[in-house]
């Protein structure tokens, strides 16, 4: 009642079986890269590509001093209401493109990519 196998093979299997399994693993967290979820009446807005834009009078206006247009890419669940019992849901919907004020939001860099996270109150406008 002894093993046929070596041990080295029996080894070198096992060694295959943990490799492949460990390949696995690694191809789902890389796949299922981590999100953003806003927290109350916050959106998550990515930000269109912000030019630089220059008056008549030839003054450039910086990205930064001016309003931001993107598309909202995550909501919050909403503001809580004072019952206790669900979420008054917040008036936007995933796609819509926003227009949001200079203040009042804040700056995440989030993945590579740089997104403003802001309540609903300090957007201005959807775009239709």
């Amino acid at each position: 009642m002894g093993f046929d196998y070596p041990l080295a093979i029996l080894t070198k299997v096992v060694m295959i079986g943990y490799n492949t399994y460990m390949t696995k693993i690694k191809k789902e967290v890389e796949a299922s890269e981590p999100t953003l979820q806003p927290l109350g009446d916050k959106v998550l807005i990515l930000p269109d590509v912000n030019e630089e834009k220059q008056t008549a009078s030839g003054i450039i206006v910086p990205g930064a001093a001016q309003n931001i247009i993107g598309t909202v890419v995550a909501i919050g669940p909403g503001t809580p209401l004072e019952s206790g019992e669900g979420f008054r849901p917040v008036d936007l919907t995933y796609g819509d493109r926003v227009l949001l004020g200079q203040y009042g939001h804040e700056e995440v860099n989030f993945g590579g990519k740089k997104y403003y996270l802001a309540p609903e109150g300090t957007i201005l406008a959807v775009i239709n």
